[in-house]
């Protein structure tokens, strides 16, 4: 039976899970979530599964609750490929992994892609591929923390891969997992410093810090530490929103008291290695970080979007500022269906 309906093929799948009582599974790539999407801890005691830790597609995190499932054991297969799940009667085999494609998304973003995976019964096909199964089980390589310290290594590397392939490709869907985790910020201020400018810049002078390319926020202690910061302001009552620059917030002075006891934090204007290194556009990027500041406008008209981004608030200098990390924000927009455009 052909199956081609992502619905179909999630049900499939956790029903041939549910019903073994003997269980093999060669699924080589697996994302967030996906032991819960297929039901892992549901699988018969003594299931097998087959992955490729190697790939930079698994999620780490996902591996480790993998590997301690009682009920299955985990082997490394790095050269594997393959999708199939067999059981003693029946097997699935085709195009969907535990994770939604090769290039590491996460397994509830499988809904949207174009899979396809035939469900079979034949007794020949069921020995020819539990044969196979058993051939590269008995070569795989077994779990150990070594094999997840590769796995964590790999993905990050991935990470920074897809984040670049995502902006020259117009992928925004392969963007957002892109930057979970990733140190970076998306940051409005509405309206200007009250401080004075002058007496910043000489007291970081003092204080041995490089005054050229330098700004500062006002009164944010909890200004996130060595990341990227997206600067954005809208003027008092004005709904237009303005890109202003990347922060990088690595100053090796964390905070400053001023003469009027303002507390100001220095930022550097970050360098096109920080923006390289996260996956940010160096090429026209005010195009994007423009697109940007549209959807923040269209965010600050919408009711429950703006009273969304209000409980995010960042308590910088006034309640109107608010800062989140740019994988929550993509994720709003996302769950929004507001399309952040790239190049």
């Amino acid at each position: 039976m052909l199956m081609t309906q992502p619905d179909d093929i999630s049900s499939a799948m956790r029903d041939l899970i549910l019903n073994s009582s003997r269980l093999s599974i060669a699924v080589a790539f697996w994302g967030r979530g996906a032991c819960e999407f297929l039901r892992i801890d549901d699988a018969p005691r003594g299931s097998r599964i087959l992955l490729n830790a190697d790939s930079g597609a698994c999620n780490p995190a996902e591996l480790r609750k993998l590997s301690k499932r009682r009920n299955v054991e985990v082997r490394n297969e790095p050269r594997l490929h393959a999708k199939v799940l067999i059981s003693e009667s029946r097997l699935i085999l085709g195009s969907a992994n535990a994770s939604a494609n090769g290039l590491g998304f996460q397994a509830h973003e499988i809904f949207g892609w174009h899979e396809a995976c035939v469900e079979l019964r034949d007794s020949k096909c069921l020995s020819a591929s539990a044969a196979w199964f058993d051939e590269r089980w008995r070569k795989a390589e077994r779990w150990s923390e070594s094999v997840l310290r590769r796995a964590e290594s790999a993905w990050k590397s991935v990470r920074r891969r897809a984040a670049s392939l995502a902006l020259s490709a117009g992928s925004y869907e392969l963007m957002i997992d892109s930057y979970e985790g990733a140190p970076v910020y998306v940051v409005v201020t509405d309206g200007g410093a009250t401080f004075d400018e002058e007496e910043a810049k000489s007291l970081s002078s003092e204080a041995g810090i490089f005054t050229e390319r330098l700004d500062y926020y006002e009164e944010w202690p909890d200004m996130p530490q060595d990341a990227l910061l997206l600067a954005y302001s809208a003027k008092r009552n004005a709904k237009l929103i303005s890109f202003d620059d990347v922060w990088d917030s690595s100053s090796p002075v964390r905070m400053i008291r001023l003469k009027s006891n303002i507390r100001i934090y220095p930022v550097y204007k970050a360098s096109s290695d920080a923006l390289e290194k996260f996956g940010l556009p160096l090429v026209d990027r005010l195009n994007w970080f423009g697109a940007v500041s549209r959807v923040i406008e269209l965010m600050r008209r919408d009711r429950s979007l703006k009273a969304n981004l209000n409980s995010r608030g960042a308590s910088i200098s006034r309640p109107t500022d608010w800062c989140m990390s740019l994988y929550d924000f993509l994720q709003l927009c996302s769950a929004n269906r507001i399309s952040v455009p790239l190049l």
